[in-house]
């Protein structure tokens, strides 16, 4: 690089596309969206035109469902399809790859990887987008743009530790590093206090006014934040009724009728005249109108376009060629063995950094590798333990694969949102990522199976040939690789659920033809075809090959007589060939391609996946809902301090909130607002030192009296609106309520919140807004004397948040007390509240009427301006430098509540005396059998809603149910076949644990909404506990019993009803146990750690379970281990019901049938004949051991997030 001057760089004066300053330019842009229902299209935007200048900040306005998010997806090229219209950029239009080099669209969400620091994070994005630069250079635009951002301070912080302010800034600074001349962001400061809002719009503003052209999508901009665009674009149901100079908007809007008062928010202003019927603002439409026509006109008669230069733009070529001057790599600014070594960098160090996952997947290969060698101890040098040592290479391969493909389930569900906006904003291709993903886990790939395989090999006494080690390690490497393709196409396939279930279901086929359990010569010819397509089949011949192939010796025998001390007759047996290494590590090669190869196309598939989230107007009214009987109550809290982590978030602050009146408590982020109300609400005991009262008698935890709404929203994914109402209203009103009392109080609700329309909409299609009202909405039902609301009005337009909040104000009116933490509230949303608690680092700085706010911030020399928003005059004044005043303002308040405290009565007010003869205050509005019955009801609701899975679920019973069946069909009517017999049920125990241990893999998020509920004392946690231990039993009992009855007639087993029953109790126990332990996983662990555990507690029960060595085979030390394991009762229970209790000898087929006699194969597994009584009884002993830690868990689980 020559001549390059690095302080010309961080100035962006040598960016030859900046230089351009492109103006985009859209005209008639129309978009319809299809009614999910069937329904009529719905135009969503309407013949909007306009042009957003180089130089100037451009705010995008409008109420929910105006079009704001789907215009700037259609404006940033990532919507393709559904709309008409033209785009131009200085006047020409582009061709979309080529815009999208010059655009930038950053969406709402944040999508960072968490494992990185913000330095990192950087750097990558530096090296993916500024190849061309030097390294000197990139650390200097990097350097200069966390410096403007604010994070040069906190470079070397995780991203998972940052704020949400901070991760928006670094969301925005990671697209700034390739200069982009266009950038378009969809609601930025959504989510963020007024300070890290306006220190994020300041830097925006800033990176304008260098010649960007910049438009943002503003959700409720405070005074001073609104005051930073140049430019205002303003919608209302689609249609433009501004385009033009911010400055200039108050005049227009004066000519048509709508005057702006004079101490208000200019964007309030706008949004509540841009939320009016459209046939009240004809005139603000037609003065649109005609000034676009005039435009229009203006570019005929001058031969110029919108953009007003005097110079005429060059032509298109000549932009492609002088862009491609400086970037000569197309699309993407480097080449993609670069990108793939960046992103393999960045993958690397992400894995790193996620080091306790990474170390307990190599620990646990250690573990298992060395129990393995103990429990299968020299059996690879013994003739008499040949079949042992087979079992023991068979599960060399279950380990292998479930091992590493269980992992990697879940690398794209969790990556897929980052992927989706690095992939669309061109920082590298889809080939790229694929084998960057694909490299990055070859370290661990390489690293786990080896150290597994060396231990397991020594120990279970293998022969010490290098020859014959590095073969089996070849073949297990391929079968790890092959593991991890599997799970990166269920992942990339399917969400988190369907993906744990698909990876079980994948690999059983081919477990059955893998030639351990039956043998082609034994199956059906047409079938023994399908063992070709098995790559357990190639992996478990590889291995028997690479252990006892290559003209191998035999080996010496510990008995007297060793049928398979030579190894060619075990091979023989096995139905594998001695010489066939190569061709079976060719074939496995062959099967990692092909998976691959789907892969890469599934990635495809998830890289058009892309779904632009809009919004739906919603029109809300005012309604009044029936109230129940309450006792009118006041908080009052003293001297109130909270720590954690030796951190004081709340220090010494005293207040009262009077019942009848609505509070505000503000405060900038990390001033304590969420902490105050878990500790008035007695959800946060620990930690706290002083006294909370609600009317004279402490707080209790989950204290009846109150409700705290939290500011997430957890709520059950698959239920419509009307029946998450519906649950509610029969948990939290009196169980003696007709039925149309609780329909006339959802009806008043669902009206009262805007979701009457959506009454029949499954929650899981609701937008984010609608989903936090229908939170608000179940905690409305039973009016409770005092409510703490967290957010309330996050998600909301401020035309609907005032509607929320005037609801909630007319509940303070009726003699409640109602506190609510607000964030940036608008001019007219502010005026709605009684009173205002400020908190600042933890201290009170104003306590008292909203009315005098600004007199007592007047006392201590901060005064309001005219036009400005006193709301956000206060969270900026009060987050200022200003201490002198604060100190001030904390002195007046701690006078002030010395003499309220004084004033406050000596004795409690009792409950029992406000309360009516007779009367007592309930902690449920209903009995715990009422709960268990509607929380059945709801449960099995919401399982039944999930169709697919279901469906699915039922699917891979019947399917798996006929191929087994024609496997080992008339298995268990013939002596011949009895080991095929036995594998084969051993094969479904596996199945059936593994199908209900992962149905449970959403229970960790379905968890977070059982915790809410039953804080705000919905229902009891036991009558939880039960109903979801009963409600999946129907499928439970079902599945398994479907299954088996297919595979019960087709293999030909005795028909005797008894035995069938037998049989059933013990597919019944083993679908209880996996569920239990997928209920503990999700209980104890994160997604990620349930998949890794449900896949890895089956370990031991499987190697104890007889099935592989018999106990008394064992060292003695490890014989102890086998009582734990659910699977040996299982095995054993299964064989005593088929072989058990007197069967008669079975038909031999051939001239000699050692297993003629059924008591010779229970015998050979070491198994009583008449103990299925046992047996079963100590299966359900385990599983009464696993509900315990299951209550257990969820106790420690409730009382952690409290």
């Amino acid at each position: 690089m020559t001549d390059e001057s690095v302080d010309a760089v961080a100035l962006n004066v040598e960016d030859a596309i900046l230089g351009q300053k492109l103006t985009l330019t859209f005209r008639h842009i129309c978009y319809r969206r299809k009614d999910l229902n069937g329904g009529r299209p719905k135009d969503i935007i309407k013949n909007v035109s306009g042009n957003f200048q180089p130089g100037r900040l451009v705010a995008i306005l409008g109420p929910s469902g105006a079009g704001k998010s789907s215009l700037l997806g259609i404006l940033s090229g990532l919507r393709q399809t559904g709309f008409i219209g033209t785009i131009e950029v200085n006047g020409y239009m582009l061709d979309r790859r080529k815009y999208r080099q010059q655009c930038v669209y950053i969406q709402q969400d944040i999508n960072l990887t968490d494992h990185l620091t913000v330095l990192e994070t950087m750097n990558y994005a530096a090296e993916l987008k500024m190849s061309s630069k030097s390294e000197m250079v990139r650390k200097k635009k990097v350097n200069d743009i966390l410096h403007i951002l604010g994070l040069d301070n906190g470079m070397r912080t995780l991203v998972k530790k940052l704020s949400g302010g901070e991760k928006k800034r670094l969301s925005i600074g990671i697209e700034m590093v390739s200069n982009p001349p266009i950038i378009l962001l969809d609601e930025p400061t959504s989510g963020l206090d007024s300070v890290s809002a306006m220190e994020l719009m300041s830097y925006v503003k800033t990176v304008a006014s260098e010649g960007r052209t910049v438009a943002c999508v503003i959700h409720q901009p405070s005074s001073s934040l609104f005051q930073l665009f140049d430019d205002l674009y303003l919608l209302s149901a689609g249609m433009c009724i501004y385009n033009g100079p911010l400055d200039a908007m108050v005049g227009t809007f004066a000519d048509t009728g709508f005057h702006c008062p004079k101490f208000y928010n200019r964007a309030d202003f706008a949004l509540e005249v841009a939320s009016k019927p459209l046939r009240e603002l004809e005139q603000l439409v037609h003065r649109y109108s005609k000034l676009t026509n005039d435009r229009k006109q203006s570019r005929h008669k001058n031969n110029i376009k919108d953009d007003d230069f005097d110079v005429p733009p060059p032509p298109e070529e000549d932009i492609v060629v002088e862009h491609t001057k400086h970037t000569s790599h197309g699309r993407y600014q480097i080449s993609q063995w670069k990108q793939f070594y960046v992103l393999l960098r960045r993958s690397l160090r992400v894995t790193s950094r996620d080091f306790f996952f990474a170390q307990l997947r190599v620990i646990a290969h250690i573990l298992v590798g060395v129990l393995l060698g103990a429990v299968f101890y020299n059996s690879g040098q013994d003739g008499a333990l040949v079949m042992v040592n087979g079992a023991c290479l068979f599960f060399f391969q279950l380990f292998i694969f479930f091992g590493n493909s269980m992992p990697c389930v879940i690398t794209f569900p969790l990556e897929t949102k980052v992927f989706i906006r690095e992939r669309l904003n061109n920082w590298y291709s889809l080939e790229a990522y694929y084998l960057s993903k694909i490299v990055a886990d070859l370290p661990l790939q390489i690293i786990c199976p080896s150290l597994f395989l060396m231990l397991a090999y020594y120990l279970t006494g293998q022969p010490l040939e290098w020859e014959r080690f590095g073969k089996l390690c070849l073949i297990l490497l391929l079968l790890g690789i092959f593991a991890q393709t599997v799970g990166l196409l269920s992942g990339a396939a399917f969400d988190i659920q369907m993906a744990t279930f698909f990876v079980p279901c994948f690999s059983i086929p081919s477990l059955l033809f893998s030639g351990f359990f039956v043998k082609s010569y034994e199956m059906n010819e047409y079938l023994s075809y399908i063992a070709y397509t098995s790559f357990f089949r190639y992996s478990l011949q590889g291995s028997l090959q690479a252990i006892y192939g290559g003209n191998r010796t035999a080996f010496p025998c510990s008995k007297d007589i060793c049928y398979y001390n030579k190894p060619s007759k075990f091979l023989k047996f096995m139905d594998t060939r001695d010489d066939g290494f190569w061709e079976n590590v060719s074939s496995s090669a062959d099967g990692v391609a092909v998976l691959r190869r789907d892969v890469s196309q599934q990635c495809c598939i998830v890289r058009h996946a892309v779904t632009m989230a809009s919004s739906e107007e919603i029109e809300l009214k005012r309604m009044s809902t029936p109230l129940q009987d309450f006792v009118p109550s006041t908080i009052r809290f003293r001297n109130v301090v909270y720590r954690t982590n030796e951190k004081e978030i709340l220090s010494n602050i005293s207040g009262r909130f009077q019942h009848g009146r609505l509070v505000a408590l503000m405060g900038p982020s990390g001033a304590g607002k969420s902490s105050l109300l878990n500790v008035l609400s007695g959800a946060q005991m620990f930690g706290m030192i002083g006294s909370v009262t609600i009317n004279g008698e402490p707080v209790e935890e989950n204290d009846p009296r109150s409700v705290y709404v939290e500011q997430e929203c957890p709520l059950l994914m698959f239920l419509t609106v009307q029946e998450t109402m519906q649950f509610a209203v029969d948990m939290k009103m009196p169980q003696r309520s007709f039925q149309s009392v609780k329909e006339a109080k959802i009806d008043d609700i669902l009206e009262m919140v805007g979701l009457d329309d959506a009454r029949n909409t499954v929650v899981r299609n609701l937008s984010g807004g609608e989903q936090r009202r229908l939170a608000v909405a179940v905690e409305l039902i039973t009016n409770p004397p005092i409510m703490l609301l967290d957010e309330p009005t996050s998600g909301l337009d401020s035309v609907s948040s005032t509607q929320v909040i005037s609801h909630l104000k007319s509940l303070a009116m009726s003699g409640r007390t109602i506190v609510c933490t607000i964030h940036q509230p608008a001019s007219s949303l502010f005026q709605l509240f009684d009173d205002v608690y400020l908190l600042r680092q933890g201290r009170c700085l104003y306590t008292g009427p909203v009315d005098n706010m600004l007199a007592r911030f007047a006392r201590v020399g901060l005064r309001c301006p005219e036009y400005y928003n006193p709301a956000d005059f206060a969270l900026e004044s009060i987050s200022a430098n200003q201490p002198e005043a604060h100190r001030l303002l904390c002195q007046l308040v701690d006078e002030e509540m010395r003499e309220i405290n004084a004033g406050a009565p000596s004795s409690p007010t009792t409950l029992a005396a406000q309360l009516a003869p007779g009367k007592s205050m309930a902690r449920y509005q209903t009995a715990c059998y009422y709960q268990l019955y509607t929380l059945l009801k709801r449960s099995v609701l919401s399982s039944a809603r999930d169709e697919f899975f279901l469906k699915i679920r039922l699917g891979m019973h019947l399917a798996l149910g006929l191929v087994f069946g024609a496997v080992h069909y008339d298995a268990g009517s013939e002596a011949a076949k009895v080991l095929a017999n036995v594998g084969c049920f051993f094969q479904l125990f596996a199945f059936v644990y593994f199908t209900n241990a992962v149905s449970v893999v959403n229970y960790a998020d379905e968890v977070k909404v059982a915790i809410k509920e039953i804080a705000n004392n919905w229902y009891s946690r036991e009558a939880y506990f039960f109903a979801k231990l009963i409600h999946d039993l129907p499928l439970q009992l079902f599945c398994p019993s479907f299954l088996l009855a297919i595979v019960y007639y087709l293999t030909g087993q005795p028909m005797e009803w008894v035995r069938f029953g037998m049989l059933l109790g013990v597919f019944a126990v083993g679908g209880v146990i996996g569920q239990s332990l997928g209920l503990i996983g999700g209980i104890c662990f994160d997604v990620k750690m349930q998949n890794f555990f449900v896949a890895n507690a089956c370990i031991v029960p499987i190697l104890f379970s007889g099935f592989f060595v018999n106990a008394g085979d064992m060292i003695s030390i490890l014989r102890p281990l086998s009582t734990v394991s659910f699977f040996r009762y299982q095995f054993h229970g299964a064989m005593q019901a088929l072989y058990g209790y007197d069967r008669d000898n079975m038909p031999c087929g051939q001239v000699y049938c050692y297993y003629k006699k059924p008591s010779t194969i229970l015998e050979q597994f070491d198994i009583d004949a008449y103990g299925y009584g046992t047996s079963i009884t100590k299966a359900l002993v385990l599983v009464l051991i696993m509900q315990l830690i299951i209550y257990v868990g969820f106790m420690v689980r409730l009382r952690r997030i409290k």
